[in-house]
């Protein structure tokens, strides 16, 4: 069995390193941790869960990445839940 974000990369998909998705959403390298993982400790007596639906990162030589249009569908996905 292979996780989701180990699909073979295209020639053309554009990666985006954590500096880049932590720009195009203005948040902190903590928020995007906590985005990924939730939190694993008590935070004010709850436990913050990990952000539904934010896209799993690829792991290159130790480092993320995520897909371009993996980050595009999730803001799209996010603005319609809004909008609801």
């Amino acid at each position: 069995m292979t996780p989701a974000n180990t699909r073979v990369l295209a020639p053309s998909d554009i990666l985006y390193n954590a500096k880049t998705v932590r720009e195009i959403f203005g948040i902190s390298h903590v928020t995007l941790h906590r985005w990924q993982h939730g939190l694993h400790e008590h935070c004010r007596d709850k436990i913050v869960q990990p952000r539904a639906g934010f896209p799993a990162p690829i792991m290159i030589r130790g480092r993320r990445y995520w897909r371009k249009s993996d980050i595009v569908t999730f803001i799209a996905v996010r603005e319609q839940a809004s909008a609801a």
